[in-house]
């Protein structure tokens, strides 16, 4: 069972057949590698629901089936409110080998009964072939990335483009561009979009050193340090989170003119 064909199913009720809402996000523990629930909403303005993997009966196609006596309030289910606040702190799962970033993770393969995950689903970029990795492969998690065991990946899938990709290296030979620079344009990834940007605020390590000041921009070398001192992945969720207020901000002031 695949996680994405989970989101946005229908649930409803095994004893009365009764409609519950829809799916909205699932509930993963990264670490323990593990699918425990899902959080589910019955209209727009109602208050989320969740229930664990183990309440689920059926699922197949875009509905679910679950024991609605397990399916509570999310505010009254600590063990899946707890794990839901942690996972949404970390905005992309990525693959690392070699202390190298080579994938990222679209999406997970589980067991339907324990919610155990099985395989990831990575891709190299949006352009890429999606790829398996069995999660026996999977050192540890750290931060936001799945550490893999050494040569985990063979070396031709690391490197295997997509369709789409392969289109675009066509066309850029008829017109004189080469494939190198159709593949520059979309592997800068991550660590790019932050270097030159502005810490939007201070981020100070474990041990209570200042790594980086607010207002202060940032460099190549600010990027490494940060990742030793593995706090990239908080940096990047205060600059994503501070353009998404920028955007909100500058959208209510042209809604007032």
């Amino acid at each position: 069972m695949h996680i994405e064909s989970i989101v946005g199913s229908h649930v409803f009720d095994l004893q009365t057949e009764k409609y519950l809402g829809k799916i909205k996000h699932p509930v993963i523990n990264y670490q323990d590698k593990k699918v425990l629930g899902f959080i589910y909403k019955r209209t727009f303005y109602s208050l989320p629901k969740a229930f664990p993997i183990e309440a689920v009966k059926k699922a197949e196609g875009d509905f679910v089936i679950i024991e609605r006596e397990n399916a509570k309030l999310l505010y009254r289910q600590k063990q899946l409110r707890k794990a839901y606040k942690k996972q949404i702190e970390v905005i992309t799962v990525k693959l690392v080998e070699a202390d190298k970033q080579i994938a990222q993770v679209v999406d997970f393969d589980i067991d339907s009964k324990t919610g155990e995950i099985k395989t990831l689903l990575a891709e190299k970029s949006i352009l890429s072939d999606i790829f398996r990795v069995p999660v026996g492969k999977v050192e540890k998690f750290d931060v936001d990335a799945y550490v893999l065991k050494k040569d985990s990946i063979p070396k031709e899938q690391k490197e295997k483009p997509g369709l789409f990709t392969q289109f675009i290296t066509k066309a850029a030979k008829k017109v004189g561009k080469t494939a190198k620079q159709s593949k520059e344009l979309y592997s800068e990834g991550q660590k790019n979009m932050l270097i030159g940007q502005i810490s939007p605020c201070k981020i100070i390590s474990d041990g209570n050193e200042v790594l980086l000041e607010k207002d202060q921009q940032i460099t190549q070398e600010i990027i490494d340090r940060l990742s030793s001192e593995n706090k990239l992945g908080e940096l990047s969720a205060a600059v994503v989170g501070s353009g998404i207020g920028t955007k909100i901000k500058t959208y209510k002031s042209k809604k007032k003119k």
